[in-house]
C-alpha cells in the first residue's frame, strides 16, 4: 500500500513537471500566432490596396444641340483672315 502511494506520488510528479513544460511551450505558441496575426495584418492592408478598383471615365458630353437660326449663323461667320507664309529671303551677299 505504501509502496502504491510512492508510485502515485511519483507519477503525479512527473505529470505536473510535463504539464509545466506544455504550458511553456503553449505561451511560445500564443506569442508566435500573435506575430503570425500582424503579419496577416499588414499583408491583408497591402492586398487590398492594390486591389483597388479604377475609376471609371466619364463618358464625353453630348454635343450642344444647335436650332435651325444657331446652325445658320454658325455657317455663316465671317472665316479668319488667310495667313501669310514667310519665306527668308535670301542670304546677303558676302563681301569678299
Amino acid at each position: 500500500m505504501v509502496t502504491e502511494i510512492e508510485a502515485l506520488r511519483q507519477e503525479n510528479a512527473a505529470q505536473r513537471a510535463q504539464l509545466a513544460a506544455l504550458i511553456a511551450v503553449n505561451g511560445q505558441l500564443a506569442l508566435e500566432i500573435a506575430k503570425l496575426n500582424e503579419c496577416i495584418g499588414e499583408l491583408l492592408a497591402i492586398a487590398q490596396r492594390k486591389q483597388r478598383k479604377p475609376s471609371v471615365p466619364q463618358p464625353p458630353a453630348p454635343p450642344a444641340a444647335l436650332d435651325a437660326a444657331a446652325k445658320k449663323a454658325f455657317d455663316e461667320r465671317p472665316k479668319a483672315p488667310l495667313r501669310r507664309i514667310h519665306t527668308p529671303r535670301a542670304a546677303a551677299t558676302t563681301r569678299a
